[in-house]
């Protein structure tokens, strides 16, 4: 299933710890079981600062992902789908809500 994560700097750090932090992300690897398909930083923007989109089949590594950025992160996992999937939804859903 496809997530769509958003991380706003939390308005305690400094700017030593988002140094920090974005040091520790050039060395740190999405878990086990989560499969990335993009990753974008927003320089100077505080909401969303960072947004991630990726796939996973179980909670584990997004509850991975959380935990460890929970300290520097105020952190937004949702769930998402394509337009084009979302349509297809769309029709089926109303298909059966119409019988």
């Amino acid at each position: 299933m496809l997530f769509v994560f958003t991380g706003t700097w939390r308005e305690n750090l400094s700017d030593e710890d988002v140094k920090a932090a974005l040091a520790r992300r050039a060395s740190w690897q999405y878990p086990d079981g989560m499969r990335p398909v993009g990753e974008w930083w927003r320089p100077g923007a505080s909401d969303p600062a960072i947004i991630s989109v990726f796939e996973a089949d179980s909670y584990a590594p997004i509850l991975e992902l959380s935990l460890t950025w929970e300290s520097v992160l105020n952190i937004q996992c949702t769930p998402a789908v394509s337009a084009q999937e979302g349509i297809l939804m769309g029709a089926e859903v109303l298909q059966k809500l119409a019988n």
